[in-house]
């Protein structure tokens, strides 16, 4: 029998190296970095785009209104009841905040407060007591899209949306 003898610097590789392993790690986490900024921006993107069709639903709601001049709009309603009755409680289990799924509150009646947070709308009318005139009642509509919540009030007011 004879025995091979292998040189010293001959010797079979199983498996892969550390140093192998360590590259193909870092380029995963690379790849998942990327994602993740890609998703977020791509969840913002979503969350702003709901919040502003949000707004746009109630808008179109309240130019209908308008525009018909619904029998139920000549009841001797006040504009503020309009706001909370047709408006707010109508609307309201529709359409969630989309920026804070814990609050659900989408919409917020402008004559109590001027602070709102984040995907929410502050909704209010310029004469609040007066008779709602579905042509002649001014509403306006404030969105709030940035984390550190929104304040309206006078000419600040952001994403507004006005019905003269």
């Amino acid at each position: 029998m004879h025995q091979i003898k292998l040189n010293k610097l001959q010797t079979i590789q199983n498996g892969f190296s550390l140093i192998e392993l360590l590259v193909v790690i870092a380029i995963i986490g690379i790849l998942a970095s990327i994602g993740t900024v890609g998703y977020q921006n791509y969840m913002d993107g979503t969350k702003y785009k709901t919040t502003t069709v949000n707004r746009e639903m109630v808008a179109r709601k309240i130019n209908n209104d308008k525009a018909g001049q619904d029998a139920n709009m000549r009841d001797s309603k006040s504009c503020y009841d309009y706001i909370v009755e047709d408006i707010i409680g109508g609307e309201d289990d529709i359409h969630d905040n989309a920026y804070n799924s814990s609050d659900n509150q989408s919409w917020v009646n402008g004559h109590q407060t001027t602070e709102f947070d984040q995907g929410q709308h502050l909704i209010y009318c310029a004469r609040p007591a007066e008779t709602f005139d579905p042509i002649n009642s001014a509403i306006m509509i404030c969105s709030c899209a940035i984390e550190e919540g929104c304040v309206a009030g006078g000419a600040v007011c952001p994403n507004p949306v006005a019905f003269p």
